[in-house]
């Protein structure tokens, strides 16, 4: 065997390679290193690296099961471990994992960084700001402890500290583009206090990539605060045009998604379908990102008998393993045939005891899954107790506000007006065949522009579709000490406004290609034009 210097210098050099995303060589690397030292921890956590560098984490995870298994006392490859569990659905495993490896009280900023990421993943927003804390006592100069208790402060509305961390950040590393971005995106910027000069600055200097990206969409969204729409969307506009560049496109494995679930939904026979488990604790929020879901969640969070588990994987991961297969289309193929003789009841279950132990504690939960609505006809079956909210709002809105929204992590299609026009437009047949599947006594739309302009009568009708008598608390979504996780964690803790609803007509003529798209004309009106 080679001599320990030797091998970390090789396992640091794929490691270098890993980072720079030449997969290329990265790849039959690892395979040589693990298949010349199999016993070698180190380096089975590399080739995990790599799994996860190209967003393959099951095989990740097979790689640090090998990891724990050649060398069971390290801390690092079992929180790792735990890491990725939580990453693909197993959330249950991955928490009573890190759990374990807290009470051994570790001292150890990267043991502590990992723990704080695992406990962020299931939902544990508190005990993951804890270690996180812990975590930058130990690295205090460390930009990536710094970043992540900023963005755990963020999550409680510690806006404030968040800021005075990332502001720490960039003394640090003024390239921190990632940074600069949570920066801008975390409060609303005045003419006295913003970063556009220096956004555009480095925006010029950096025309192209990730960096540019990030720049980009912050200064839009200064541009937008200082009320200059016209600016904002020029940033916006080379933001998303960056990121066509750098991102394969996805509009259609998409649009071929929601053809498929909505043919599963209309060919299958429900009615001949096995009785599923009957609990009704669950509420499922289905709708895009930007349709007033967190906001929904936020104002049945607020009642004493509503829990929100947040946007919880646990339902598509069940029905993965349930049938052994992964992609959607077997899925749906494997239902269309044998509706009528799979366990239902077996996979409802299955997906109750996987949100254990975070839900059980009240008589509702939340599940705000931004998928959910793909799933929700399987959803219906396993749990036909469950509760559907389904937002809605214009889709002129709605698509203005997917574009200026920088999502890294998937819809990939909201970087193109026509794109989203296009996917707005389809998604219309596979909600009209969910409405005929799932009961209206289980179902409840909601538009957004209802919501902001008399919340107290949807929140009514909410509470009424949930079995729950009215309390004033869910009038006040803003006064929360618990987490908010999503992109509009900053804008749920302000007073309900109104302001958001038909921002797009002071952007008409720039929006022509999502109107298009959409077969509307943008001189109308939309509304009518539901579930957007």
């Amino acid at each position: 065997m080679a001599s320990d210097r030797t091998l970390q210098a090789e396992i640091d050099g794929i490691l270098a390679l890993i980072r720079a995303r030449d997969i290329r060589r990265a790849g039959p690397a690892c395979e040589s290193l693990v298949a010349r030292y199999p016993q070698h921890a180190p380096a089975w956590a590399t080739f995990a690296e790599l799994w996860s560098a190209v967003n393959q984490p099951l095989r990740a995870i097979d790689c640090l099961e090998k990891a724990v298994e050649a060398a069971p006392e390290s801390l690092h490859h079992q929180a790792n471990l735990a890491r990725f569990e939580a990453q693909v659905g197993r959330r249950r495993p991955a928490q009573i994992r890190a759990e374990s490896l807290l009470e051994k009280r570790p001292e150890d900023y990267l043991l502590l960084d990992t723990l704080g990421n695992v406990f962020s993943q299931v939902g544990e927003q508190a005990t993951a700001l804890d270690l996180f804390e812990r975590a930058l006592a130990l690295q205090p100069d460390s930009p990536t402890a710094l970043y992540n208790l900023a963005t755990s402060y963020r999550f409680f509305g510690r806006v404030d500290q968040a800021e005075a961390l990332l502001e720490r950040v960039l003394e640090i590393d003024p390239e921190d583009n990632e940074a600069r971005h949570s920066l801008s995106v975390l409060r609303r910027q005045t003419s006295e206090h913003n970063h556009i000069d220096e956004l555009q600055r480095r925006l010029n200097n950096r025309p192209e990539g990730l960096a540019a990206c990030r720049y980009a969409y912050a200064l839009g969204k200064e541009r937008e605060d200082l009320g200059e729409p016209e600016l904002a969307f020029e940033a916006y506009a080379r933001g998303a045009s960056i990121m066509r560049r750098l991102s394969p496109p996805t509009i259609e494995a998409e649009l071929a998604k929601i053809e498929r679930v909505t043919a599963m939904l209309e060919a299958t026979d429900w009615q001949e379908s096995r009785a599923g488990d009957e609990t009704e604790e669950p509420v499922f929020i289905m709708g895009l990102p930007r349709t007033g879901s967190t906001l929904i969640e936020r104002l049945l969070a607020a009642h004493s008998q509503v829990f929100a588990a947040g946007e919880l994987i646990q339902f598509p991961y069940a029905v993965r393993q349930w049938l052994q297969v992964g992609p959607m289309d077997q899925i749906c193929q494997m239902v269309e045939q044998g509706a009528g003789s799979l366990d239902w009841q077996q996979l409802g279950r299955a997906y109750i005891e996987s949100t254990r132990p975070r839900t059980g504690h009240l008589p509702r939960f939340i599940d705000k899954l931004p998928v959910n609505e793909v799933w929700a006809g399987l959803i219906h079956r396993a749990l036909p107790n469950a509760r559907f909210v389904l937002t809605a709002r214009d889709p002129m809105d709605t698509g203005f506000a997917l574009f200026k929204t920088l999502f890294l992590n998937g819809h990939g299609w909201t970087y193109s007006l026509e794109d989203i026009g296009r996917y707005l437009k389809a998604r219309q047949s596979m909600i009209a065949a969910l409405k005929q599947v799932i009961p209206s006594d289980r179902l409840m739309e909601v538009a957004y522009e209802d919501l902001v302009t008399d919340p107290e009568s949807a929140v009514r009708s909410l509470l009424t579709l949930l079995d729950l008598d009215f309390e004033p608390a869910c009038l006040s979504s803003g006064n929360t000490d618990e987490a908010v996780v999503t992109a509009s964690s900053h804008q749920v803790r302000e007073a309900i406004y109104t302001s958001s609803v038909g921002k797009w007509r002071s952007l008409a003529d720039q929006l022509t290609p999502l109107a298009d798209a959409l077969g509307l004309d943008p001189s109308q009106s939309s509304a009518g034009y539901t579930s957007a």
